[in-house]
């Protein structure tokens, strides 16, 4: 189940690889740098998802039609894993 803080601590990650240009494997460690109170399932779902969408990110802009992370974090959950509105609480 993927709750509301994994998805909106992605977006803001994905955020600023998209304004700063910075590798996303670097800012992916910042972050985890400075929050080390976050749990391995916590760590691991905010990785897999990053990296989905950083991926996929030409077709979810399709999609999208804009940069806005969290609406490709959510058509990446619903359109590429599948994921129903249900499991998005």
């Amino acid at each position: 189940m993927i709750n509301k803080f994994i998805v909106m601590t992605c977006a803001d990650i994905l955020k600023e690889v998209f304004i700063k240009q910075t590798p996303s494997d670097a800012q992916l460690s910042y972050f985890f740098r400075n929050n080390r109170n976050l749990g391995s399932h916590d760590r691991s779902d905010i990785a897999e998802i990053f990296y989905g969408v950083i991926r996929n990110r030409r077709y979810l802009e399709v999609i999208v039609d804009d940069q806005n992370p969290k609406k490709m974090i959510l058509v990446y959950l619903m359109v590429m894993l599948g994921k129903s509105i249900r499991e998005l609480t």
